[in-house]
């Protein structure tokens, strides 16, 4: 018996992963309703400004930090996963810090926009996306999946969902404001939601153990990029 419900567990969390994922429908609709109503030109200028926030992310904003969290609160006590979940909470929140700045100055130096609302809100957006992963890593910490199914569509649903309506009867600036505003706004609830039901975390820094989760999470975070890269170095190396 126990066998089977393993394997009914498995399934059901292979399925609620996948679940979750419908919710980049929002995003894809997203781009599409900007390209129609706006153009060329400010797709190109706007996907060029989350392209480089998603690159910043991606280097600096998290380090291998949402997997080695869900591996050290997987096999620990409720007392070491609020722990864990603190502690990992403050990096990520000085990690985050660090990434907003070189995200603005990198949108900057691109001068596609001479807007400094919208590289902050874009920044915030791609933020956004950072926090969203970390909460969802946080659930996946107390095996609460379905939580991180509610998750992902509300954000993604209410965030570029919402971008889309907006979209249809005003500017792109307005638009990235409502993100951005709505981003912050979604993910602070979720956040008070997950630390009232799930994981009841503090910020939390220990300065006897300053820096041992990042001493773990760095080479994930190198395997994650070379993952990433892989196929790209592949494809170069057909070609030649």
């Amino acid at each position: 018996m126990r066998p089977r419900r393993n394997f009914h567990a498995l399934g059901r969390n292979v399925f609620l992963k996948n679940l979750s994922e419908t919710s980049r429908l929002f995003q894809m609709a997203f781009f599409v309703v900007v390209a129609r109503r706006f153009g060329a030109s400010v797709l190109g200028s706007l996907t060029v400004l989350l392209t480089i926030g998603s690159a910043v992310g991606l280097l600096c904003g998290d380090l291998g930090i949402n997997t080695t969290t869900i591996a050290r609160m997987s096999g620990s006590p409720e007392s070491g996963r609020k722990e864990v979940a603190s502690e990992a909470l403050f990096w990520k929140g000085v990690l985050c810090a660090c990434t907003l700045v070189l995200m603005c100055a990198g949108m900057y130096l691109t001068r596609s926009s001479g807007s400094w609302l919208q590289f902050t809100a874009v920044a915030v957006i791609s933020l956004g996306g950072l926090w969203l992963e970390f909460l969802c890593a946080l659930t996946n910490g107390v095996n609460r999946l379905e939580g991180e199914v509610w998750l992902r569509i509300a954000y993604r649903g209410i965030v570029y969902g919402g971008g889309c309506l907006v979209a249809l009867f005003a500017n792109v600036g307005s638009v990235l404001v409502y993100m951005g505003v709505t981003t912050i706004f979604i993910l602070a609830v979720a956040f008070l939601l997950l630390r009232h039901y799930l994981v009841p975390l503090t910020v939390w820094f220990r300065p006897r153990r300053r820096f041992e989760l990042l001493k773990e999470s760095v080479p994930v975070w190198v395997t994650q990029l070379a993952q990433l890269t892989y196929l790209k170095f592949d494809l170069v190396i057909l070609v030649l």
